[in-house]
């Protein structure tokens, strides 16, 4: 049965006829036998979608379709967009990928947390800070 029409593949015994006769209340010779071959309904095929090329808005890498990563509508190719997404070092600039030191809110690679006098590394160590700077025991 289809969209209220009759669909017979093979022909229906006597009983199903009689049966059909008296569920629908009328002769089984008045309704109209549509053949499988008319009630499949044809479509157009397919058609391919545009093949997109896509490149890394910093590397300039070509990208295969699954290896994309987008962000704020950009395309990256994922060591790009670990870069992008990481949150920058407060020294450098650059992006915290593994490790870093995270003081009062500023976040460092641990290279990166040095005195603002002197340059001797902090992490690890004692230090003070004040505005933003840090120094260590010896140039506070």
């Amino acid at each position: 049965l289809m969209s209220g029409k009759f669909s017979f593949s093979v022909l229906p015994s006597t009983e199903s006829v009689e049966a059909a006769e008296s569920e629908y209340k009328a002769p089984l010779t008045q309704l109209k036998i549509i053949p499988p071959s008319q009630t499949s309904v044809s479509y157009p095929p397919p058609q391919a979608a545009p093949k997109v090329q896509y490149n890394c808005e910093i590397c300039g890498k070509k990208l295969s379709a699954l290896g994309v990563n987008k962000f704020n509508g950009k395309t990256y190719c994922s060591p790009c967009y670990e870069d992008v997404t990481a949150p920058a070092c407060k020294a450098c600039g650059g992006p915290l990928k593994e490790f870093w030191c995270e003081v009062n809110g500023d976040n460092f690679h641990e290279d990166c947390f040095k005195c603002a006098r002197c340059g001797q590394g902090l992490s690890g160590r004692g230090y003070f800070g004040e505005f933003g700077q840090y120094f260590c025991r010896g140039c506070a």
